[in-house]
Protein backbone atom coordinates (compact mmCIF):
# COMPACT_ATOMS: atom_id res chain seq x y z
CA UNK A 1 0.00 0.00 0.00
CA UNK A 2 1.45 2.68 -1.16
CA UNK A 3 2.23 5.44 1.52
CA UNK A 4 0.45 3.71 4.03
CA UNK A 5 2.30 4.92 7.05
CA UNK A 6 3.30 8.68 6.17
CA UNK A 7 -1.07 8.48 5.33
CA UNK A 8 -2.18 7.34 8.36
CA UNK A 9 0.92 9.76 10.73
CA UNK A 10 -0.25 13.10 8.55
CA UNK A 11 -4.44 11.85 10.23
CA UNK A 12 -3.18 11.09 13.61
CA UNK A 13 -1.38 14.38 13.75
CA UNK A 14 -4.22 16.36 12.24
CA UNK A 15 -7.21 14.16 14.18
CA UNK A 16 -4.81 14.11 17.28
CA UNK A 17 -5.24 10.39 18.10
CA UNK A 18 -3.42 9.08 20.64
CA UNK A 19 -1.53 6.54 18.73
CA UNK A 20 -2.12 4.69 14.76
CA UNK A 21 -0.54 1.27 15.13
CA UNK A 22 -2.13 -1.29 13.23
CA UNK A 23 -1.74 -5.06 12.37
CA UNK A 24 -2.04 -6.58 8.43
CA UNK A 25 -4.85 -9.09 8.73
CA UNK A 26 -4.95 -10.06 5.40
CA UNK A 27 -2.32 -9.55 2.74
CA UNK A 28 -0.08 -11.57 0.36
CA UNK A 29 3.73 -11.74 0.15
CA UNK A 30 5.31 -10.01 -3.10
CA UNK A 31 5.15 -12.37 -6.06
CA UNK A 32 7.55 -12.69 -8.38
CA UNK A 33 6.75 -11.84 -11.90
CA UNK A 34 9.47 -11.36 -14.48
CA UNK A 35 10.25 -14.07 -16.29
CA UNK A 36 6.20 -15.57 -15.31
CA UNK A 37 3.25 -16.12 -17.72
CA UNK A 38 1.29 -13.46 -16.18
CA UNK A 39 3.48 -11.05 -17.34
CA UNK A 40 1.75 -11.55 -21.03
CA UNK A 41 -1.22 -11.60 -20.12
CA UNK A 42 -1.47 -7.85 -20.40
CA UNK A 43 -0.85 -6.61 -24.29
CA UNK A 44 0.66 -3.13 -25.04
CA UNK A 45 -2.99 -2.12 -26.64
CA UNK A 46 -4.88 -3.69 -23.63
CA UNK A 47 -2.72 -1.79 -21.34
CA UNK A 48 -3.45 1.90 -23.23
CA UNK A 49 -7.19 0.62 -23.48
CA UNK A 50 -7.41 0.40 -19.89
CA UNK A 51 -5.13 3.74 -19.41
CA UNK A 52 -7.76 5.40 -21.62
CA UNK A 53 -10.92 4.07 -19.65
CA UNK A 54 -9.67 5.40 -16.89
CA UNK A 55 -8.11 8.55 -17.60
CA UNK A 56 -10.25 10.33 -15.00
CA UNK A 57 -8.90 8.68 -12.43
CA UNK A 58 -5.93 8.40 -13.38
CA UNK A 59 -5.87 12.19 -13.53
CA UNK A 60 -7.09 12.06 -9.81
CA UNK A 61 -4.92 10.07 -8.67
CA UNK A 62 -2.29 12.13 -9.82
CA UNK A 63 -3.92 15.49 -8.27
CA UNK A 64 -4.47 13.54 -4.99
CA UNK A 65 -0.74 12.86 -5.11
CA UNK A 66 0.56 15.86 -5.43
CA UNK A 67 -1.73 17.40 -2.62
CA UNK A 68 -0.22 14.49 -0.51
CA UNK A 69 3.66 15.26 -1.22
CA UNK A 70 3.12 18.91 -0.67
CA UNK A 71 1.07 18.14 2.63
CA UNK A 72 3.96 16.20 4.03
CA UNK A 73 6.34 18.21 2.63
CA UNK A 74 5.18 21.16 5.03
CA UNK A 75 5.89 18.56 7.74
CA UNK A 76 8.48 19.62 9.93
CA UNK A 77 11.88 17.30 10.34
CA UNK A 78 10.20 15.85 13.26
CA UNK A 79 7.61 13.80 11.20
CA UNK A 80 10.72 11.94 9.13
CA UNK A 81 11.95 11.06 12.81
CA UNK A 82 8.51 10.23 13.67
CA UNK A 83 7.87 7.94 11.20
CA UNK A 84 11.24 6.25 11.24
CA UNK A 85 10.21 5.57 14.89
CA UNK A 86 6.84 4.50 13.88
CA UNK A 87 8.08 1.95 10.93
CA UNK A 88 10.58 0.29 13.85
CA UNK A 89 7.85 -0.08 16.74
CA UNK A 90 4.89 -0.30 14.81
CA UNK A 91 5.27 -4.63 14.05
CA UNK A 92 5.40 -5.05 17.33
CA UNK A 93 2.80 -3.10 19.16
CA UNK A 94 0.31 -3.79 16.13
CA UNK A 95 0.86 -7.43 15.91
CA UNK A 96 0.44 -6.58 20.38
CA UNK A 97 -2.77 -4.91 20.01
CA UNK A 98 -4.17 -6.98 17.65
CA UNK A 99 -3.38 -10.06 20.26
CA UNK A 100 -4.77 -8.33 22.87
CA UNK A 101 -8.25 -7.72 20.85
CA UNK A 102 -8.46 -11.29 19.81
CA UNK A 103 -8.26 -12.31 23.70
CA UNK A 104 -10.98 -10.23 24.45
CA UNK A 105 -12.93 -10.93 21.85
CA UNK A 106 -12.89 -14.39 23.10
CA UNK A 107 -13.61 -13.34 26.40
CA UNK A 108 -16.76 -11.95 26.16
CA UNK A 109 -17.91 -14.87 23.44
Amino acid sequence: MEEYDKSLLLLKRYFQWNNSFYFKLNHSRKKEVSGNANTELVTEQGLELAKHLNSLDLELYDYAKEIFDERVAKEKYSFDKELKQFKLINPVLGASYAFMQSAFRKLID
